[in-house]
C-alpha cells in the first residue's frame, strides 16, 4: 500500500471515529437539555405547555418516564414519550416500537 493510500486511510478512520464520538456528545447534550426541560422547565416551557403545547421526550428511560410522570403529574397532558428504553428480567434492554418516526 502506498504512503498517499496508508494516510488517506487513516484519516478516514480518524474523521469516522470523530464523527462518532461528536454525535454520542451531541446526544449526550440532548439528553441533558430534555432532562432539564422536563425536571427543571423554563417559564416559557410552563407557558406553552398552559396553551397546550406537548414536550416530546426522546429516549427516556421507563423509570425516567415513571418519575417524570410520578414528580409533575400536573403536566401529565402536555407529556409525550417516544422511543423509550425499557429493561428487562435478564438485565439488557430494548427501546420500544411506539410507531413514532
Amino acid at each position: 500500500m502506498s504512503a498517499i493510500k496508508l494516510i488517506t486511510a487513516a484519516a478516514i478512520l480518524i474523521s469516522m471515529h470523530t464523527s462518532a464520538v461528536d454525535a454520542a456528545q451531541a446526544s449526550n447534550s440532548f439528553k441533558n437539555f430534555q432532562m432539564k426541560t422536563m425536571y427543571e422547565p423554563a417559564s416559557y416551557v410552563l407557558k406553552r405547555e398552559a396553551r397546550g403545547a406537548v414536550t416530546i421526550s426522546v429516549g427516556f428511560t421507563s423509570q425516567e418516564v415513571d418519575q417524570a410522570m410520578d414528580e409533575h403529574y400536573d403536566r401529565i397532558e402536555n407529556m409525550m414519550f417516544t422511543r423509550m428504553v425499557i429493561s428487562d428480567d435478564a438485565g439488557g434492554s430494548f427501546i420500544a416500537d411506539d410507531g413514532c418516526d
